[in-house]
């Protein structure tokens, strides 16, 4: 008979480590007690197994740690767990042994005054009793309460598997049985938006990051197993929850012995320990810190995240376990994951950051895992000592994934056939990797609506919002298939009726997403000390009731207490919290993205006074920003014959004086975006009074000035970016191959002198304390030096996605990449490689001596510029390490671009967006030359190859001939880090790699020099 190796180490490491104390001390006094404690025949048995292991134990030094750690604590389940690992590799390695110690084991002979525990079940040998199949046996004194722990443990872990992996289907329109379908059926491996080869190069302490080959990314499941301290940012539904929801029942399995193989990286006996953050909220906003000690300060605050799991537990009635989390806790031996950093009003993410920072210092916490929307993930809510990373969308082939377990899970619970479970399967994955739906489809819950929509075999909208109302419709439907007075929760005749009518049904739940959003919007305030501070996180029942029984709702309060009751037990739209299931005291939408639609279409239905409301609401942060512009393409999309309205809320927005305040500049931000749904050559027609025309040219300027505000934050300056790009951004000239409409298309003089270069050794100490990093990349810099460089022009901007095109377009390059042609004009082009890049200065130095004969200067500078191009004395290339830097940092030697230290409103940098940005839109943060995008956005090519300093350029490190080596990258970008931001730092990479965080710009210099 073949042995389960695995299943006989989980065996053979419980019953052995009651005896581990005494086995070890191997006295005559240690067996009397043991004997006592355990009765003679169990000690008999352990010595005869001990005596088996014990050579093979000694030659395995991890398994001899293993065996001494359970001796230490032969009650602790993790350490006993960490022994069953090392033991099923000690059996894997000899199995004549192991088929002795099965043999051995199996009859456990006498054990009297024991507890002996197998599987989820207790077994009480009384004196002179016989237990076969014994697996652990606890000290008699103390087993009936560590009986019961482990009951409720076993329950904690089971039921919180259970939660993580169901599916709120019912809210994105589920039909009935779709609860079945679970998260570990039809998980999709997410990944990173970072490449393997920055994984590989780090852990060899190299900077380097980047590879030709797009497709080889790291997973989430790679960067939570190498990082103990882990963000994890993403868009409205990109998978962060589900996530995490996964790897934490993935890890209760192992646990519970229901999962064989432990999690790459983790160790097996963490705990995972769930918080939902906006949850916490309460406890955060109730603590009177100011009133504590420095110290009693970090103890309330590390409180706070145990008082609050401790009472989700005590709710899901696994309150007896609480002991074994407490010293999980004080052990260290848990895996953190706190959900939702973004549902936690801005003012108290500062407070969650201090509570899990007093946590880390308490109970040195092994593993943490944070989530959060990219753009909550900013100032005080960055967390110091932590990795961030930011979820990629999905592929192509991703969706296909999806779409076979989505159809395959249906089989398996006998819907469909396996033939029609692959059929469906193409069609779900060929329609939603179309163009026109690529963009919603590769966002995992949009795509999972996608999916519960296209079971149904109803048609597919290309557009969000047409999504979301399909969501809507489909959940109505639900509920209207549901007469009175069948099932359980079936509606009254009346409730019946109202729910029939979508005029009353729809304006309903739009009222309620807008009150609830309200609601939250109004405890941050409170949190902030602007309003009453006794404002719960949810829609409060009363609130509800009050707001539900107006004529234009339900019109009763009976009526309406029914109507909440139904949709809360329904839907899975609308979720009862507080108070016991039956009896709720609050409301909530789980899904934050549905009730910013719901708002949204509530905003845009005001009639006269939506204009005043969506002003109102702009002087709330960005709060409502994802509930306006939903609202804005309910009416573009949805709703068509009203379009005219939507004209005159855009109008509305950009009023005739010059903006002023914070609420000014994000009206005029909504205005613009508004306006790309209709296109500039559609409002330039609308010729109606003050419109049209006369709008786009108060528009466009003004939001050119909104990439400078200083009120807005930097994504909201980029989406200022991005609007420009849709309607034309007038910094660039068409006419003039897309560069800047300067006099000198954009090229910059930089004067001849000297600077300093690199950075000094000395520094190198402070600046790890400052912004983290490690030695060696520091050293890249040093020595510091002065270098001497002749006149030279370098380009304002980065390449941008436009100005390449046309070199693509013109010269027919071949060797592009697709995705170097796809990004918004105005964002440097990226995907590029050195050859690209050298092509392009080519191709451009033609494009300046053509235009140069029909170009004046006014001034001398300007004068000598074009007379250079135009003599063959200056050419376009690409700029030297040594010109990147005096350009970045002038002659003061400064860190960054701007004087004094990191501003991260100077910097696309550190994930503040999560993507590259329209070139401009940081210009707080542009070099003492007035060049900008030095700090982030792309990477840059140089001409340089990489060698250490002295640079030293007369020894070919500028040559063009050498296709092989290194070549140097400067400005850090978008995802980087703060030390990459910085004028010294320095990068490097193959000349033929292509990467999306690569890019260039160009300068114009000397020949001669060049040469």
């Amino acid at each position: 008979m073949d042995i389960d190796i695995a299943q006989l180490a989980v065996d053979t490491a419980k019953f052995l480590a009651p005896f581990l104390p005494y086995l070890l001390k191997g006295t005559k006094i240690a067996a009397k007690a043991a004997i006592e404690e355990m009765g003679e025949d169990s000690w008999e048995k352990a010595k005869e197994v001990w005596g088996k292991l014990k050579p093979k134990v000694e030659k395995n030094p991890s398994a001899k740690n293993a065996v001494e750690k359970a001796a230490r604590k032969p009650d602790d389940q993790r350490v006993v767990g960490n022994l069953e690992v090392e033991l099923e590799e000690v059996f894997e390695k000899n199995k004549s042994l192991a088929r002795f110690v099965n043999d051995s084991i199996s009859i456990g002979g006498n054990v009297t005054d024991a507890i002996i525990v197998k599987g989820n079940k207790n077994l009480v040998a009384t004196k002179g009793g016989q237990i076969h199949q014994t697996t652990n046996i606890f000290k008699a004194k103390s087993s009936a309460k560590q009986a019961k722990a482990q009951k409720a443990y076993r329950l904690y872990l089971d039921k919180l598997r259970r939660h993580c992996n169901s599916l709120p289907l019912a809210a994105l329109g589920g039909e009935d049985g779709d609860e079945d379908i679970t998260l570990d059926k039809i998980y999709i491996d997410l990944d990173t938006t970072l490449s393997k080869a920055i994984k590989e190069e780090s852990k060899k302490g190299v900077k380097a990051a980047f590879i030709v080959d797009q497709d080889q990314t790291i997973t989430v499941m790679e960067v939570a197993s190498q990082s103990k301290r882990l963000v994890l940012l993403g868009d409205p539904g990109a998978g962060k929850s589900s996530f995490v929801k996964y790897l934490i029942a993935l890890q209760a399995g192992v646990l519970l012995g229901e999962v064989k193989k432990p999690l790459s990286g983790f160790d097996r006996t963490l705990i995972p320990v769930l918080v939902v953050l906006r949850d916490l909220r309460p406890k955060l906003a109730g603590l009177e810190l100011e009133k504590l000690s420095a110290e009693n300060q970090k103890q309330a605050l590390a409180n706070a995240i145990l008082e609050k799991v401790f009472e989700d537990m005590k709710a899901n009635k696994t309150g007896d376990a609480i002991p074994v989390i407490q010293e999980a806790f004080e052990n260290g031996k848990v895996l953190l994951v706190l959900d939702g950093l973004d549902e936690v009003p801005q003012n108290l993410r500062a407070c969650v950051r201090q509570a899990v920072g007093a946590a880390l210092q308490l109970h040195k916490i092994e593993r943490v895992i944070i989530t959060s929307r990219s753009r909550s993930y900013v100032g005080q809510a960055v967390f110091p000592n932590f990795q961030s990373h930011t979820i990629a969308p999905f592929t192509r082939k991703k969706i296909a994934q999806f779409a076979r377990a989505w159809y395959n899970e249906r089989h398996q619970l006998g819907r469909i056939t396996l033939d029609e479970s692959k059929k469906r399967a193409d069609d779900l994955a060929g329609t939603a990797a179309t163009p026109e739906m690529m963009k919603m489809a590769s966002n995992p819950m949009m795509l999972t609506s996608i999916a519960i929509i296209h079971q149904k075999d109803i048609g597919l909208p290309r557009e969000r919002v047409r999504l979301y109302s399909l969501f809507v419709d489909v959940l109505i439907s639900r509920w209207q298939k549901y007469k009175a007075g069948e099932g359980e929760f079936a509606p009254s005749q009346e409730l019946a009726k109202f729910i029939k009518d979508d005029d009353r049904l729809r304006p309903t739940l739009q009222i309620l997403a807008y009150e609830a959003h309200r609601v939250s919007r109004k405890e941050e305030l409170a949190n902030q000390g602007k309003s009453d501070k006794s404002k719960e996180a949810d829609l409060s029942r009363g609130d509800a009731l009050v707001l539900l029984e107006k004529p234009e709702y339900l019109g009763n309060i009976e009526l309406a207490a029914e109507f909440l009751d139904y949709v809360d037990q329904r839907s899975g739209l609308l979720v009862g919290r507080g108070g016991d299931p039956e009896h709720p005291t609050s409301y909530s939408f789980p899904h934050r993205t549905i009730q910013e639609y719901l708002a949204g279409c509530y905003l845009i239905g005001r009639g006269r006074d939506r204009g005043r409301e969506f002003y109102k609401h702009a002087a709330e942060d960005d709060f409502w920003s994802l509930a306006a512009l939903m609202g804005a393409e309910e009416l573009y999309y949805i709703n068509k014959s009203a379009r005219e309205t939507l004209l005159d809320l855009i109008y509305y927005l950009c009023s005739e004086s010059e903006p002023e305040t914070e609420q000014d500049e994000r009206a005029l931000l909504w205005s613009g975006q508004f306006a790309c749904l209709f296109g500039r050559e559609t409002i330039q027609n609308d010729t109606l009074g003050n419109r049209g025309k006369a709008y786009l040219d108060r528009l466009i300027p003004r939001t050119i000035a909104l990439l400078g505000s200083k009120f807005l934050p930097p994504r909201e300056r980029a989406e200022a970016g991005d609007s420009l790009a849709r309607l034309g951004d007038p910094r660039f000239d068409a006419a003039h191959w897309h560069l800047p409409k300067e006099s000198l298309f954009g090229f910059v003089h930089i004067p001849a002198g000297d600077f300093i270069m690199g950075t000094k050794k000395k520094d190198i100490e402070g600046l790890i304390k400052k912004y983290s990093g490690q030695k060696e990349w520091y050293e890249t810099e040093v020595e510091q030096h002065t270098v001497s460089l002749p006149d030279f022009y370098l380009a304002r901007y980065p390449v941008t996605v436009a100005q390449f095109k046309v070199f693509v377009e013109e010269t027919k390059y071949d060797k592009a990449s697709e995705s170097a042609l796809n990004g918004a004009p105005n964002h440097p082009v990226r995907y590029v490689t050195w050859f690209d890049a050298i092509e392009y200065c080519k191709w451009l130095n033609e494009k300046l001596k053509e235009a140069a004969s029909s170009q004046k200067g006014e001034n001398e500078t300007e004068k000598n510029f074009w007379q250079g191009i135009q003599d063959g004395k200056l050419i376009v290339a690409l700029p030297s390490e040594a010109e990147w830097e005096k350009a970045a940092r002038g002659v003061d030697a400064r860190e960054f671009p701007w004087e004094g230290d990191f501003e991260q409103n100077n910097s696309n940098c550190n994930m503040v967006i999560g993507n590259t940005s329209a070139v401009g839109c940081f210009p707080q943060g542009q070099s003492p030359y007035h060049i900008h995008d030095l700090s982030g956005n792309v990477w840059e090519w140089t001409r340089s190859i990489y060698a250490k300093y002295p640079y030293q350029p007369e020894k070919t490190r500028e040559t063009l001939k050498d296709e092989k080596s290194l070549r140097v990258l400067r400005g850090g970008a978008f995802y980087g880090v703060i030390w990459y931001a910085r004028c010294a730092s320095r990068d490097w990479d193959n000349p033929r790699n292509r990467y999306y965080g690569i890019g260039f710009r160009v300068v114009v210099g000397l020949v001669s020099y060049f040469s």
